[in-house]
């Protein structure tokens, strides 16, 4: 563990999908500021689907959200992983696979670095036949705008409604893994690692189970599936939404000091299996716990989960993960007392 290497942090910027909420604005005399006026933000950021409708082929899924082949550069996608999806705000957020995760605003400004926020927003404007309205706002409200929206971004969002019996599906979902051999079989084949292992990942809140006739990934808000190969989405969440990372209440434990990060349970459940984890003191070493992003990225709301914890990041290298990664470590530095990546 020694070639940890520090990660490259940027304390000037917030998280991933609020930076079309810190417009840059005009100061004129009199300390007057000129924004763009927060109804026609708000159209623009609603134009995000007919924005991205002009960067490739946008389909409707069939329920509230699109997909696309993601038309990012930094890497190949070969199956629709371009997602806009309902956001918190209340307008539409674009999320991939690769780590991207924002606004229209953001979007275009990622695709097109050399813009400004003003000069993206009339570009997403453009796409949508929208006519930018600015209007004179003095900088003492400019600047309580901003605080609010960036408090805003940082409050974690209600928890997911649940249907009646899902505490018993969840329990019954750990029992049918826990139980069958031929099941532990089917998992072991599945994540490469040893039934043993698997079994003991079946006891809590978060945890490995199987349900309608697939491997799951079970959260105390959530049912997440695994589907098998060739089967798209491959995983799915489909009952509630994760509300905190997988196995997160190990690493709230006070005695856990080091905590592995990774970015999908799947990985989690790798180390785990490797002896990352060691859930109590040991021989002077401090406690460790691995947990996992749930693949939706890593919102600013659980960065003070992590408060004085020692954190190290096991991301992928495949060009994906790089945007994950950074923001992710950008988020943790304001609370961990350390944040390292794994090489």
């Amino acid at each position: 563990m020694s070639a940890k290497r520090s990660a490259p942090l940027d304390r000037g910027r917030t998280g991933q999908g609020v930076e079309s909420h810190r417009q840059l604005a005009t100061t004129k005399p009199g300390r007057q500021a000129r924004i763009i006026s927060p109804d026609c933000l708000a159209d623009i950021l609603d134009a995000l689907p007919i924005y991205a409708a002009t960067l490739g082929d946008l389909r409707h899924d069939g329920r509230n959200r699109w997909k696309m082949l993601c038309p990012l550069p930094d890497h190949a996608d070969g199956r629709p992983s371009f997602a806009i999806i309902p956001g918190r705000s209340g307008h539409p957020l674009a999320a991939c696979s690769c780590g991207f995760r924002g606004d229209a605003v953001r979007l275009a400004r990622t695709l097109n670095p050399a813009l400004s926020f003003r000069q993206a927003a009339a570009l997403v404007a453009a796409s949508a036949g929208i006519t930018v309205e600015e209007i004179d706002v003095p900088e003492e409200d400019l600047d309580a705008m901003k605080r609010e929206r960036l408090a805003k971004a940082a409050e974690p969002p209600p928890l997911p409604e649940l249907p009646p019996d899902f505490e018993e599906r969840h329990r019954a979902a750990r029992a049918r893994l826990w139980g069958s051999p031929d099941l532990l079989a089917k998992a072991e084949e599945i994540l490469g690692i040893p039934a043993a292992v698997i079994r003991s990942l079946c006891y809590t809140s978060d945890a490995l189970g199987w349900a309608s006739g697939r491997l799951c990934y079970l959260y105390e808000h959530a049912l997440k599936f695994r589907n098998p190969p060739g089967v798209e989405p491959r995983f799915k969440v489909e009952i509630g939404r994760p509300a905190f990372p997988w196995r997160w209440h190990f690493a709230a434990r006070p005695e856990v000091v080091e905590v592995f990060l990774t970015e999908s349970e799947s990985s989690a459940v790798a180390l785990i299996a490797s002896g990352f984890e060691e859930l109590h003191p040991k021989q002077g070493k401090p406690a460790s716990a691995v947990i996992a992003c749930p693949g939706n990225g890593f919102p600013e709301h659980w960065g003070p989960l992590f408060k004085g914890k020692r954190i190290t990041l096991v991301f992928d290298w495949d060009g994906k993960s790089d945007a994950a990664r950074e923001k992710t470590a950008r988020i943790l530095s304001k609370h961990a007392s350390r944040v390292a990546i794994l090489p």
